[in-house]
C-alpha cells in the first residue's frame, strides 16, 4: 500500500475512535442519570411505603403543562 492509502486509512480510523468515545461517553451520561432515577425511585417507595395510610398523598397525574 502507498503513504497515502496508509495515511487515509489512519484519518478514517481515528475519525472513528473519536466518534465512538463521545457516543460511549454520551451513553455513560444517560446511564448514570437512569440509575440516578432508580435510586431516588426506590428511596421515594420506601419513604411513602412508611407512611401511615391515613396520611393524605397525591398522584401524580402527568404534566400541568
Amino acid at each position: 500500500m502507498s503513504d497515502d492509502t496508509m495515511q487515509q486509512i489512519y484519518m478514517r480510523v481515528t475519525q472513528r475512535i473519536q466518534s465512538d468515545r463521545k457516543q460511549l461517553s454520551q451513553i455513560e451520561a444517560q446511564t448514570s442519570g437512569n440509575q440516578r432515577e432508580v435510586r431516588l425511585a426506590a428511596l421515594t417507595k420506601r419513604e411513602i411505603e412508611g407512611l401511615d395510610t391515613s396520611v393524605p398523598l397525591y398522584k401524580s397525574m402527568g404534566k400541568m403543562f
